[in-house]
This record gives structure tokens, C-alpha cells and sequence, in this order.
């Protein structure tokens, strides 16, 4: 198993000024590895970025990147996209390509059946390129018991689309994460470990997800557990190592 961060938690000026010290206070913190996202990184200089994941003994769990899968119009683009992200992350070692939709008002299943179909493209333009794509979920996709999760796994092919499933949103929406492990295990293959508090999120064990449920889920996963909050911090130092201690301390890991 490895415990990682994404790093959104830092600055966007950190990512373009201070990358080095960011990766730095990372690994200070007591993570594996980082997820980032691949708008923060010079996807035309993998080895620069290898070698500096390697003064750090860093690893990469994802690149993550983002579209409208209901959108035909974003399709070519997309898949552009994962070609590149994709072919970067061979580069650097990292095994995942992760990637979020986009929400829309009353998706009908023909719309879902088009997110569905350029899901499995994307997915075999990232295992073409020896990596495997993610799909990340937040909230409407855990609404209506889980409508449009459900429809994504089913008719996605599981060897091209695997599941990052985000704990954080599930609690957000029903308050039911260990339920939804159940119910996607087989798909899942790396975790957003995420606490919320109100309409916030919070450094883990700070907020309302009931982790003694969640705990016996995670114990039987062997895969990257990342944790990730969505907006950057004050100081996220001492959030990220605020974290990393529950991740230790109080989950086992």
C-alpha cells in the first residue's frame, strides 16, 4: 500500500515557482507520493520531472485531468489529451491517468451512454500507452443511489476504467462511503481519502465521515490511498502532516 497527497493543497504559485520545496514538504510530511494535476506540470519535460521526484524518493500515483464527458463536441480533445498525459505518465513511472466529469442538469442515459463509450476510447488510449485510466467521482454521480456511478462501471470495460473512488463526496451526499466500497469494490483501484465538515473540507479526522466504518473497507485494499482536499490552504505543511498522522495513528496505515 501507499499513502499519497494530492497536491492541490498548495498554492498554485508553489507548483510554478516552488515546485522543488513543495515535493520537499511532501515527503517531510510523510507521504509515498503526490497525485497532481497534469495542467501543473510541463508535460513536454518528463525526465526533468523524473529526476526531481527522485531527489525527494517520491513516486506519482496520477496525472489528473478533467472534461465533459456528455460533451461529443469535447471528444477528439479529450482523447488528445489522455495521449499526452498518458505517455508522460509512462514516463515518470506513474500507473494512473485520473480523470473528472463535468456535472449537468438531468443527464439522460443516451448522455451517459456517450460518457460511457468515450470512456472506455479514453481508457484504451492510456493502456496503449501503459497506463490505466481512473475515473474520479464527486457529487452527482453518487446522487439518485448512486444513478450515474452505476451506469459508468456497467457499461465500461473494467480492463480499460477503473475506479478512484472520493470517500469525501460519497460522505458529502449520503454519509454512506463504506456502502459504496461494497458496491464498487471489484472496480476500485486507488481511493480519495477526503473528510468534510459543512460544505468544507478538513485535514482527515477533522470532519464527519465515520472512519471506524470505512476502516474495515480500506484494510482489505492494497493500493494507493490518497488524500486530498479541493481548494489550497494557509499552511499546508502542517495539513498535510495533520492528515498523514490520522492516516497512521488512527486508521493503521
Amino acid at each position: 500500500m501507499h499513502i499519497g497527497i494530492q497536491t492541490n493543497i498548495w498554492s498554485q504559485e508553489r507548483h510554478e515557482k516552488d515546485l522543488d520545496g513543495l515535493l520537499a514538504e511532501a515527503r517531510a510530511t510523510g507521504y509515498d507520493g503526490i497525485e497532481i494535476g497534469a495542467h501543473r506540470v510541463d508535460l513536454t519535460q518528463p525526465d526533468a520531472f523524473r529526476a526531481l521526484l527522485a531527489k525527494h524518493n517520491l513516486l506519482v500515483s496520477a496525472l489528473h485531468i478533467h472534461g465533459d464527458l456528455a460533451d461529443a463536441t469535447q471528444a477528439t480533445d479529450l482523447a488528445a489529451r489522455a495521449q499526452i498525459v498518458s505517455t508522460f505518465a509512462r514516463h515518470i513511472g506513474a500507473p494512473y491517468v485520473a480523470l473528472s466529469g463535468k456535472p449537468r442538469a438531468n443527464k439522460s442515459d443516451e448522455d451517459l451512454a456517450r460518457e460511457a463509450q468515450l470512456l472506455n476510447h479514453l481508457g484504451y488510449v492510456c493502456r496503449a500507452n501503459g497506463a490505466r485510466l481512473l475515473y474520479h467521482n464527486h457529487y452527482w454521480e453518487i446522487e439518485n443511489d448512486y444513478r450515474e456511478l452505476r451506469y459508468l462501471m456497467e457499461h465500461t470495460d473494467a480492463a480499460r476504467v477503473s475506479l478512484l473512488l472520493d470517500v469525501g463526496w460519497v460522505n458529502r451526499v449520503n454519509g454512506k462511503p463504506a456502502q459504496a466500497v461494497e458496491l464498487f469494490r471489484a472496480r476500485i483501484a486507488c481511493f480519495h481519502l477526503k473528510d468534510t465538515l459543512g460544505d468544507w473540507f478538513t485535514e482527515l479526522g477533522r470532519g464527519t465521515l465515520d472512519w471506524s466504518a470505512l476502516k474495515p473497507a480500506l484494510a482489505q485494499f492494497d493500493g494507493w490511498l490518497v488524500h486530498e482536499r479541493d481548494q489550497a490552504v494557509p499552511n499546508p505543511l502542517e495539513s498535510a502532516r495533520i492528515s498523514r498522522e490520522f492516516i497512521r495513528q488512527q486508521l493503521g496505515f
